[in-house]
């Protein structure tokens, strides 16, 4: 049958079946490893993305809360300035008025 060097036919295939099975094995390990990196990434893009839209309302409602502000500063500025405006006419005003009957 066999020489004394030569393996069993069944016995080499058999181990040729175990290692095709150990590197489906690894190669399973593997692809379940992507997997959960992929499950992982999936889910820190969702998180950024949550993150990104909260920062979009947030900084919204900051430009906005900023541009009402500058609106006010120009508003008060405004007001003084007519105030002064004012002051300054009435003040023109009795002046030429207190010449005037002298």
């Amino acid at each position: 049958m066999n020489e004394p060097g030569e393996r069993d036919p069944l016995t080499s295939l058999h181990e040729q079946s175990q290692e095709v099975a150990g590197i489906a094995r690894q190669n399973i390990e593997k692809v379940m490893r992507r997997g959960e990196a992929l499950d992982d990434i999936s889910d820190r893009a969702e998180n950024l993305r949550s993150h990104a839209v909260e920062f979009d309302s947030s900084s919204r409602r900051l430009k906005r809360k900023l541009w009402w502000q500058n609106i006010k500063l120009w508003l008060v500025l405004l007001v003084i300035i007519l105030v002064i405006v004012v002051v300054i006419i009435i003040a023109i005003v009795a002046s030429t008025k207190s010449h005037g009957k002298n």
